[in-house]
């Protein structure tokens, strides 16, 4: 008996021999591969807008720190760096830090506002020691994050709030 193993026979007596991929095969392929990379693309306009929104909030405690520091160097007249959201200080050197520090950060967040609040603190171990007052300040810095929503598929801003409390 021999065995004829070139060639592979159907029920016909056709000769069957399989070799490549057949259209279809070739197509569902396209689709898939198409579908993947679609969803790739919309993962990383995401991770961008995301990314924007940390670069955002970056700035934000920036600004905050910034202005730590600057009322931490003068802390004697640390009242005088107590502004409201919309309002102003009134003149001197800590006036001249509070308007740039509120115009950066209109300039740098969208829709961005800052607010400083002074409140004396009676319970500072260093006032009894020295002429000292001793203050807890409040910084705050506000900004909408309409951006970050939008990348997860919301249309209303956010309005996002830091805020430190700093003893001077």
């Amino acid at each position: 008996m021999q065995i004829n193993r070139t060639a592979a026979f159907t029920q016909r007596g056709f000769a069957c021999q399989r070799r490549g991929f057949s259209l279809l095969e070739v197509l569902v392929t396209l689709v898939l591969v198409a579908i993947g990379l679609l969803g790739v693309a919309g993962m990383q306009v995401a991770a961008i807008r995301l990314a924007d929104a940390a670069d955002v909030r970056s700035k934000g405690s920036t600004f905050i720190d910034g202005m730590a520091e600057r009322i931490q160097t003068n802390p004697n007249n640390a009242a005088a760096y107590a502004v409201s959201l919309t309002g102003s200080v009134s003149s001197g050197a800590a006036a001249a830090d509070v308007t740039a520090w509120k115009a950066s950060i209109a300039q740098a967040l969208p829709n961005g506002q800052g607010s400083i609040t002074v409140t004396p603190d009676g319970s500072c171990p260093e006032v009894t020691a020295s002429s000292r007052v001793c203050n807890l300040v409040t910084i705050v810095v506000q900004w909408s994050e309409i951006r970050a929503k939008r990348a997860m598929g919301g249309a209303a801003p956010e309005t996002v709030i830091f805020q430190s409390v700093v003893r001077v």
